[in-house]
């Protein structure tokens, strides 16, 4: 999970020099978009709605004051950091009242501007944790409103509008458990929530393997459900015998699936499930669903992934072994929760993070397994196995992915050195995580990718100065800058004089 940031400097030299600085750091950010001015910068907010904006502060047109300022008052959902002179400081302090995150001082150093980005990354990152609580409250408040209604209880009025008004034009698919004990199965009463639990995942899953992914499942009843889909006709009729299927190949679970069609109003709703409901026998050995069960998933996941990103293996494996040693501290029902929760967000970091889908299924047996441990202690070397497999999983990923990346990457910049060449967009080409390219590149080459193609570059454009009468301008073009004053501020501080230097002293020595 990267984040998106837009840079806006009025200096083309400067922009082009912080681009590159960031894109050869692995901190967990792509450069989205840039801009000259606040104006530039407004259009570019509402093309690519970035996460963060880096801003300087003396600007034409509007300064980088003016922009914060725009970005706190329409309430745009943007972190802030400003870039400033020693002499602009004092004025730059202006932007505390408008929520800015950091002050960067120039000129910035590459560790300044890193530990810059993984602070403004850590702040991205813990607002997107605390939009998900708001967003798991909302709907849980939401869902409740429904689960009353449909139950004939008192219900809050307000919260069940809202559900009806995001579902406006979707089919209800009235879901039932016949029993939670079929025969075959050793199911015990007091595993009745876990499998209620993969129950659910199951369910919500296939919606989004089937692309119905923008669904709400709500339990209403222990063995009932409702299913709200997009109005997809044959779509629909082919994914209720698939879920039939799923659920007992997986479960062991009979299911039944009724649908009520489109549902136009709450009224309507109430009076087809309160109907649905009075035909069926009601289940007697059934206690209520956990509702809470997939914002743990959601939560741990998150935390996991952040750790990914920024390359911190050995927190990720610590944050694996903390969950290890709480499950010991839980009830045997709550380390079993505890412990499918986590399986199941490593399951999706690799299928959707790391396209591998080798992690062992947790239904079926693997559940079976789980639900048979007869303490916290088990429990954890349940865990502990499917832990150890994913992070073997991971490393076969990376290893197969890395395979010869770096001769990969140095013959794609020997030959496109002129274009713009960026670690993240190059780690994306071949296919492994730009952390992990960032430290591998700079174990093989001894640099990192950064100095390399700079190193490259000044290479290159010595020989276009020595052997042709090219224009500076148009070696600066050749050798990938779009700047030649920047070409020329690189190529002095590399060889210690100018191009035109170069190509002087060059022709001199060798008259």
């Amino acid at each position: 999970m990267r984040g998106r940031l837009l840079i806006v400097e009025d200096q083309a030299i400067f922009r082009e020099g912080l681009k590159k600085m960031i894109t050869s750091k692995a901190t967990g950010w792509i450069v989205a978009a840039e801009a000259s001015n606040g104006h530039e910068a407004i259009v570019q907010i509402e093309l690519y709605k970035p996460d963060l904006v880096l801003t300087d502060i003396r600007m034409p047109m509007m300064d980088g004051i003016g922009l914060i300022r725009h970005i706190y008052t329409h309430k745009l959902d943007t972190l802030t950091v400003i870039l400033t002179g020693y002499k602009d400081f004092e004025y730059a302090q202006t932007a505390v009242q408008y929520g800015v995150l950091d002050y960067l001082i120039k000129p910035c150093t590459e560790d300044t501007v890193e530990t810059m980005l993984k602070k403004a990354y850590e702040k991205w990152i813990s607002g997107i944790s605390k939009k998900n609580r708001q967003l798991d409250q909302k709907k849980k408040l939401q869902e409740a409103a429904l689960r009353e209604f449909c139950m004939g209880l008192p219900y809050d009025r307000t919260r069940l509008g809202e559900f009806f008004a995001e579902i406006q034009g979707y089919e209800a698919l009235f879901l039932r458990v016949t029993t939670y004990f079929p025969k075959g199965k050793a199911y015990r009463p007091q595993e009745m929530s876990l499998l209620q639990f993969a129950l659910i995942n199951i369910l919500e899953e296939l919606c989004v393997a089937d692309d119905l992914g923008k669904g709400r499942l709500v339990a209403i009843e222990a063995d009932k459900m409702i299913l709200f889909l997009p109005k997809a006709g044959k779509q629909i009729k082919s994914m209720t015998s698939v879920m039939r299927d799923t659920v007992y190949k997986l479960l062991g679970l009979h299911m039944s699936v009724s649908n009520a069609g489109e549902i136009s109003t709450a009224e309507e709703l109430g009076r087809l499930y309160r109907h649905y409901s009075s035909e069926l026998p009601q289940l007697t050995d059934t206690k209520p669903i956990n509702h809470s069960q997939q914002e743990q998933v959601r939560a741990i996941r998150l935390n996991l992934m952040s750790k990914i990103i920024m390359g911190f293996i050995v927190e990720t494996q610590r944050q694996i072994q903390d969950t290890l040693e709480q499950l010991k501290r839980q009830s045997l029902e709550e380390s079993k929760h505890t412990a499918y929760s986590m399986v199941l967000a490593l399951r999706d970091i690799l299928d959707k993070e790391f396209h591998s889908s080798r992690l062992p299924e947790l239904q079926g047996a693997r559940l079976d397994e789980l639900q048979r441990a007869e303490s916290a202690e088990q429990v954890c070397l349940w865990l502990q196995k499917m832990t150890d497999h994913f992070m073997a999983e991971y490393e076969e990923w990376r290893n197969r992915s890395n395979d010869g990346v770096i001769g990969k990457v140095l013959a794609y910049l020997e030959s496109n050195y002129m274009k713009e060449c960026i670690l993240s967009e190059l780690a994306a080409r071949f296919h492994v995580n730009d952390t992990y390219l960032s430290k591998l590149f700079k174990k093989e080459t001894g640099g990192n990718f950064s100095a390399y193609l700079t190193k490259l570059r000044m290479n290159k454009a010595r020989l276009l100065l020595s052997n042709t009468d090219m224009k500076i301008f148009e070696i600066a073009s050749m050798v990938g800058y779009d700047d030649p004053n920047y070409f020329t501020n690189v190529f002095r501080t590399a060889l210690r004089m100018s191009p035109t230097e170069y190509r002087k002293n060059y022709r001199h020595i060798n008259k």
